[in-house]
């Protein structure tokens, strides 16, 4: 039942399940039909079975009084639908409360109203209830519209608790053969032969004129080959100028004629061009890519700096014993420059032990011994020596994007091996500084690329039975790096070190504890530390030029 111009509050809009209780009623359902333009409440009861009852209006309400069934003899009468009746609702300001309900009539169902479908779930319980009722429930539930025709019918025995409105339709529908298809917000209902039939007759439909585009289309790509076929040929000699036409070719094989086996491409590799027979139209596509594919390599300029520093070290200390016997005359220690005694009139008896390139030197310790009978000189030399040599070399380079080039100086070393006759030979080993760089020019015009620095230098000399040898010691880095375009960046680390210990001493002697200091000399070095950095700035050239 709806009651015009009455609202109702939020809370108490509502549905009550009243199946677990002794009742006529199975659900009670409250709520807001609309609130514009004018509202209505609307109250709805779902009876468990048929049921007489009666609806009066009080001061404040409406009243639904359920009657008891009058005793009969006869048979029981045909369910019936349930009924709604608006049992109490507050009219609204605006409307007074004696205005007089609509109540709907027994056995009718208010119409459903469109929207989309909803997930609504129902219960019902009937026994031979006519299957086009049971369809009217579905649509109020679910706020769909239903349509059946004629040949929809029969008597349903059904018994359902909480359960999908959907799902219900399709297991009442099954049990009579009847089916269904949605289409929008309208539930259409027929025969499954009917809807099947229906089906056929659209898949039928929709081959027909799927066949019939195929034959459109085979027939045009048919007329198509024909006039292809009936078109004229072209010979042409295109010139290609920085690609190579033997690869270019590949990529104009994809763009021949198909259906033409007259047409053709053939390269003519001592002048690096194309001699094309086609059609107009896939001559002008060809030439069109060929345009596109056929254009100049950039190249980089690579600026390479190898700055080789060196920084060497030496310290040695010695000592220079001098002895002389006199024979006649008087004995002057030291004599001449680089001699200790004068050995015009003096026996020398000498230890020398000097330092290493000295630098510096202490005189005479004692002389005029034994009444001037023997004379006895000592030299004590020191030298240290510390310098840094920097060799600079900048070799230039250019070479085309994603091509290698190559930077290499160096020497060559001897060694002796055997040859294949058994013959003892001297043979060469490269020691060098080398440097590939493979660039590759960015959208943005910026360089990448692939560095790859070695340096190899000869170690001491190893001499054996037969002959002697050099070894080949190397350092190695390889990087892949990416800079703007005149930008430098440096390598290093490509690092040699050498250190050196040596003495000088006199035998036997110098091995007396304390004493024996005084007869050897001691050399440290030269301490040689070697450090290889590469510099390097790419920049590309605008246009091919050589370099």
């Amino acid at each position: 039942v709806d009651v015009v111009g009455a609202t109702i509050d939020p809370s108490a809009a509502r549905t009550v399940d009243l199946r677990q209780v002794t009742s006529p009623i199975s659900r009670l359902v409250a709520s807001q039909r609309q609130t514009d333009p004018d509202p209505i409440v609307r109250v709805a009861l779902d009876l468990r079975g048929p049921t007489r009852y009666d609806v009066r209006q009080a001061q404040n309400a409406i009243v639904v009084e359920f009657l008891s069934p009058p005793p009969t003899a006869s048979a029981p009468p045909a369910p019936a639908l349930p009924v709604a009746a608006t049992v109490a609702a507050q009219a609204s300001p605006a409307m007074p409360a004696a205005a007089p309900p609509a109540a709907a009539a027994p056995g009718s169902m208010p119409p459903a109203s469109p929207g989309t479908p909803a997930a609504g779930r129902l219960s019902m319980d009937f026994k031979d209830a006519d299957i086009n009722n049971l369809l009217r429930i579905i649509a109020e539930v679910s706020g769909m519209n239903v349509v059946a025709g004629n040949d929809v019918a029969g008597k349903v025995t059904v018994r359902l608790v909480n359960v999908e409105w959907q799902q219900a339709l399709d297991a009442i529908l099954r049990i009579n053969s009847l089916g269904y298809e949605i289409d929008g917000n309208i539930i259409r209902v027929a025969p499954q032969a009917k809807l099947a039939a229906e089906q056929r007759a659209r898949d039928e439909a929709k081959a027909r004129e799927q066949k019939a585009r195929e034959d459109a289309l085979r027939a045009a790509r048919e007329q198509q080959k024909e006039q292809i076929q009936l078109e004229p040929l072209k010979d042409e000699v295109v010139v290609v100028n920085y690609a190579k036409a033997s690869d270019v070719i590949k990529n104009l094989d994809r763009l021949k004629t198909p259906g033409r086996p007259d047409a053709s491409i053939v390269v003519d590799d001592r002048t690096n061009k194309l001699i094309i027979r086609e059609t107009a139209a896939s001559l002008a596509r060809m030439k069109d890519l060929l345009r596109e594919l056929d254009r100049a390599t950039p190249q980089v300029l690579i600026e390479a700096r190898l700055i080789e520093a060196t920084r060497n070290f030496s310290q040695s200390l010695g000592i220079e014993w001098a002895f002389a016997a006199q024979v006649g005359g008087k004995t002057s220690i030291f004599g001449a420059p680089g001699a200790l005694v004068e050995p015009s009139t003096l026996i020398p008896l000498a230890i020398s032990t000097p330092a290493t390139s000295p630098t510096a030197s202490i005189g005479a310790i004692a002389q005029g011994l034994f009444n001037d009978r023997l004379s006895i000189g000592a030299r004590i030399t020191a030298g240290e020596s510390e310098n840094k040599v920097r060799t600079l070399s900048a070799p230039k380079v250019a070479t085309m994007d994603n091509q290698e080039a190559e930077i290499k100086q160096g020497q060559q070393v001897p060694y002796t091996t055997i040859d294949s006759s058994g013959r003892t030979v001297v043979a060469y080993v490269d020691a060098f500084i080398r440097l590939k760089v493979t660039p590759h020019i960015t959208n943005d015009r910026r360089i990448s690329m692939k560095v790859e620095a070695e340096r190899s230098f000869p170690g001491d000399r190893i001499d054996f039975p037969g002959g002697f040898s050099f070894p080949i010691n190397t350092r190695k880095a390889t990087t892949n790096v990416l800079v703007s375009n005149g930008a430098t960046i440096v390598i290093g680390g490509l690092l040699q070190s050498d250190e050196r210990w040596s003495e000088n001493r006199v035998p036997w002697i110098s091995k007396v504890p304390m004493l024996g200091s005084l007869f050897k000399s001691t050399s440290i070095g030269p301490e040689g530390k070697v450090e290889l950095l590469i510099f390097l700035t790419p920049t590309i050239l605008e246009e091919p030029r050589v370099s």
